[in-house]
């Protein structure tokens, strides 16, 4: 979901269609060489966590955890629970 669009199902009941989609980027464990703004550890940098957000055509909620390990599931299941149940029951319906 690149540029965070997909399918919505109608409340008529008719077939889906495309439109924007919620998207909760969650932002862990980072490490940038302040000189060269090179990533020195994790899977994206704060620039392209930026980028990412721009090039969204919907509602994009971005959460940072800069000490939390990259497979925060896994490494702390409660903060990635409530991070998760909050975020579905906060973030409004997509409307194109």
């Amino acid at each position: 979901m690149w540029l965070g669009r997909g399918i919505r199902r109608r409340s008529s009941g008719g077939p889906p269609s495309s439109g924007p989609a919620r998207v909760l980027f969650l932002h862990n464990a980072r490490r940038v060489d302040e000189r060269t703004g090179a990533l020195l550890q994790g899977a994206i940098s704060d620039d392209q966590a930026r980028r990412a957000q721009e090039a969204t055509s919907g509602p994009f909620d971005y959460r940072s955890f800069p000490d939390a390990a990259h497979r925060l599931h896994a490494a702390d299941p409660a903060l990635f629970a409530t991070t998760l149940r909050e975020w579905a029951i906060t973030a409004a319906p997509c409307r194109s």
